[in-house]
């Protein structure tokens, strides 16, 4: 059972948790894109209230009838620490989870691709997570002296460890995930699309403009 964590790591931020992108609450585009994906059994939404939850269960029944996809979805609020999840994690269902993909749901833009690539990368070499191109050079402080960023890597989710790996008995809060998966030497799962970070409401306004382009692309 491969178990998909989804979490707001900037949920009081300025932009604050319940930000709309084209009338959709942030988390929505991420948690469809997980709950339809073949390769994840079980979602969790780690970052939610019982009101949350209830327009939640709207959302999944839709996709149940459009997709016809039936698999469980648990909330959990985002004050709960991941080891108390981790825990109840291991006592539903038949089958403890093989593998566990996290996400933040500040990443609305993440494709189907991208989790099949973690997925199976964490299989393989226990930690993998999405990577991209640093394409600016960066200057070092004071001597201001410029080096190539030719070879550098920044990390973003999603981000997949593999059951019983001993960094996912030391993470204690979600926000600390992409800092312990540099530690490992994770697999770098290198990005084809773009994916910002939506922290602030000039993103969040490049986010709607984006996803409206998009829906009338494919309208014709």
């Amino acid at each position: 059972m491969n178990a998909a964590i989804l979490f707001d790591v900037k949920a009081n931020n300025e932009t604050r948790e319940n930000v709309l992108l084209v009338g959709k609450e942030l988390y929505f585009y991420s948690m469809k894109v997980f709950y339809v994906h073949p390769a994840i059994d079980y979602v969790v939404l780690a970052c939610c209230g019982s009101e949350t939850m209830a327009q939640v269960n709207q959302y999944i029944d839709c996709w149940k009838s459009e997709c016809s996809i039936n698999k469980p979805v648990k909330a959990y609020p985002k004050s709960m620490d991941l080891q108390r999840i981790l825990k109840e994690l291991k006592r539903v269902g038949r089958q403890r989870p093989a593998l566990y993909v996290f996400h933040d749901v500040r990443y609305p833009f993440v494709t189907g691709d991208m989790i099949y690539k973690v997925i199976e990368k964490a299989a393989i070499h226990g930690v993998a997570v999405t990577a991209g191109l640093v394409k600016d050079d960066l200057m070092t402080y004071p001597e201001q002296e410029a080096f190539e960023t030719e070879n550098l890597r920044y990390m973003k989710y999603p981000a997949a460890f593999r059951a019983g790996h001993k960094i996912m008995d030391e993470i204690v809060e979600v926000s600390e995930v992409l800092d312990r998966c540099a530690e490992c030497h994770p697999y770098l799962c290198e990005l084809t699309n773009k994916n910002p970070w939506i922290d602030n409401w000039e993103n969040v306004q490049m986010a709607d403009y984006v996803i409206k382009f998009d829906r009338q692309c494919d309208k014709g």
